[in-house]
């Protein structure tokens, strides 16, 4: 008798039926080109995550703005244009292939971006602590709404390129996690707030 019993029992997600209940998490390889594109040692990588067993396998996050304040990595996956889709699909194929669920997930690196530019973009402007960190600019109302809107069309791409499942990144000081906070009067931060249940605000 096994000491997990469900770990290797197919699971649910939605209508989605994993063949597992194992994980393939999402890992910033670096393989990609600079530009963003996919690359056939990032194809290879992911295939070869799938064919290790694992139920569900997710893409490195790819970041979903064109001037590139969400990449963090200098070979970072991107997600921000429509001529990004065919390389992507490349990823969604070959981890079908081998019976596991694709996963692509979506990242804006916020404080942690701009690793190409002088500057990341954060709610407020929080002295970085780091060396490596660029300097932050706080963002205006409409830079936070075309950040949404980037969200969007890179979760619309996703679904254009095969993925079974998106899943949106929002830890560590990326973007999404820096406007879950209490200590704040804006109206992007107080909605994430309420939409979070107050489960991710300490």
């Amino acid at each position: 008798m096994t000491p997990y019993p469900h770990l290797f029992a197919s699971g649910r997600i939605g209508k989605l039926v994993s063949r597992n209940r194992i994980k393939y998490a999402a890992t910033e390889t670096n393989f990609p080109y600079a530009d963003g594109f996919v690359s056939d040692r990032e194809i290879a990588y992911m295939e070869a995550q799938a064919r290790g067993g694992a139920g569900i396998v997710t893409t490195q996050g790819a970041y979903p703005d064109r001037k590139g304040e969400g990449k963090g990595f200098r070979g970072m996956m991107s997600i921000a244009e429509d001529r990004f889709i065919p390389g992507l699909s490349r990823i969604a194929e070959v981890i079908g292939q081998h019976g596991a669920l694709s996963a692509l997930q979506i990242l804006h690196c916020g404080r942690e971006g701009g690793v190409d530019l002088d500057y990341c973009l954060m709610p407020s402007v929080v002295p970085q602590r780091l060396s490596y960190f660029k300097p932050p600019r706080e963002l205006t109302v409409p830079q936070i709404q075309q950040a949404i809107e980037d969200h969007v069309q890179a979760a619309r791409r996703a679904v254009e390129a095969g993925f079974d499942m998106i899943e949106l990144s929002g830890i560590v000081g990326y973007l999404i996690s820096t406007f879950v906070s209490r200590y704040t009067t804006s109206e992007a931060t107080n909605s994430a707030v309420k939409r979070s249940g107050n489960a991710a605000v300490s």
